[in-house]
């Protein structure tokens, strides 16, 4: 049975045949890692599932990346404080443009200087709460799939770099020969489901005119602005189940630049937990799929 706890377990194993060495996005911002695995965490709800995971892959010697949403009243300290002593790498996971602008009733047409301004303000202050549990260095969007507002065009306002942060994995990193993964959809190959985490060609795919005027450029190549070649690189591995990845990665067939992206609410051994998640996902698959197809997705 795919997206349990075991499962996970026996992906872990496979992975670490693959003599790839397991990094945290710290590591390739800052080059000191030509060949990697990252497996990062987005944490959007049952900080539970994701303790569990961490426990698995610190039992295993290695090491993860978990990216954290902000509360109203902060963060899930205990949850943080216990992954970060496990060794793991800890990110904000920020959906502060949303936010703001969902309380300010404003659509993503409407660019209102302080709907700006407030949102700026409010990833400051949940950067500088989160930093009091981990130096956090990394950031990744979270998609908020149901709001018009791409949390990503606030940095056509601001530099994030300012702040001390050195990678956003949407935005820094050329994926052109990195596979890059992702549970959404509750399948590896869930893309028609993923309404922002997706990687596509931004205007003419040759250059970064689409992002001129922009406080952060997204890098050629990365999940923002992929070159045609990046998609064709991503075309070339088809994988839909997790017994699919951990074969590939048995026989050697996986590159030896890789991203896994998971959400641990997904992977649970509960039967009850399992079924609900389940029917839930498919729910909002449909859902995320319409919302995907009639609006644009950049």
């Amino acid at each position: 049975m795919d997206f349990t706890t075991t499962k996970y377990s026996q992906l872990l194993s496979a992975l670490k045949e693959c003599g790839v060495p397991f990094a945290g996005f710290t590591d390739i911002a800052e080059g000191n890692s030509k060949r990697f695995i990252v497996l990062r965490h987005d944490v959007d709800k049952k900080p539970e599932n994701a303790l569990r995971l961490a426990r698995a892959e610190a039992a295993e010697s290695v090491r993860a990346s978990y990216h954290f949403r902000a509360a109203e009243g902060g963060f899930q300290e205990f949850y943080i404080s216990e992954i970060t002593g496990l060794g793991h790498e800890i990110a904000y996971h920020y959906e502060d443009f949303s936010v703001v602008a969902a309380r300010q009733h404003r659509h993503v047409g409407e660019v209102d200087p302080v709907v700006v301004a407030d949102a700026v303000a409010r990833f400051q202050i949940n950067l500088r709460r989160i930093r009091r549990l981990f130096p956090v260095k990394v950031i990744s969007m979270h998609g908020s799939p149901l709001s018009p507002v791409d949390n990503r065009l606030l940095w056509k306002y601001h530099d994030y770099h300012s702040d001390g942060i050195v990678c956003e994995p949407y935005m820094d990193i050329d994926m052109s020969d990195i596979l890059y993964l992702t549970d959404t959809g509750r399948r590896w190959d869930g893309e028609e489901s993923a309404v922002r985490d997706r990687g596509f060609v931004a205007g003419d795919g040759k250059s970064t005119d689409t992002y001129a005027g922009w406080s952060v450029r997204p890098v050629m190549g990365s999940l923002m602005n992929m070159t045609h070649e990046g998609m064709v690189f991503r075309q070339g591995y088809n994988i839909r189940t997790t017994d699919e990845l951990i074969d590939m990665a048995i026989n050697g067939r996986l590159p030896g630049r890789l991203i896994i992206n998971t959400h641990p609410q997904r992977w649970n051994n509960d039967p009850v937990a399992w079924v609900t998640e389940l029917i839930m996902q498919n729910l909002k698959n449909q859902v995320k799929k319409y919302f995907r197809l009639s609006k644009n997705p950049a």
